[in-house]
């Protein structure tokens, strides 16, 4: 699960996909936990570290869940699945439980 802050409106998350293609568009997908809506915001990305970066907004609340999915757009390949939580706490300190 990747935290990001609820307090901001753009983001950015550091991902390991399941194979690089760098070359080809990607998308992402993203789906709120409790609405089920589907959002596809542009993206930017850059290769750094053995990570691919990928800068986009999303305007959300305190507490919200997302799945997310990038696809290769050329190849539809999925290449990376994960979860988005929303809080404007600092993320080593969260606890879920009291």
């Amino acid at each position: 699960m990747i935290v990001i802050d609820s307090g901001n409106t753009t983001h950015s998350i550091y991902i390991i996909p399941r194979y690089y293609n760098i070359d080809n568009a990607h998308t992402l997908s993203i789906k709120d936990d409790a609405t089920t809506i589907s959002v596809t915001p542009s993206v930017t990305r850059t290769l750094a570290n053995g990570y691919i970066k990928y800068d986009f907004d999303l305007t959300t609340a305190e507490g919200k869940g997302y799945d997310f999915t990038i696809s290769d757009n050329t190849t539809t390949n999925v290449i990376y699945r994960g979860q988005l939580f929303a809080t404007a706490q600092v993320s080593q300190n969260y606890k879920i439980h009291g």
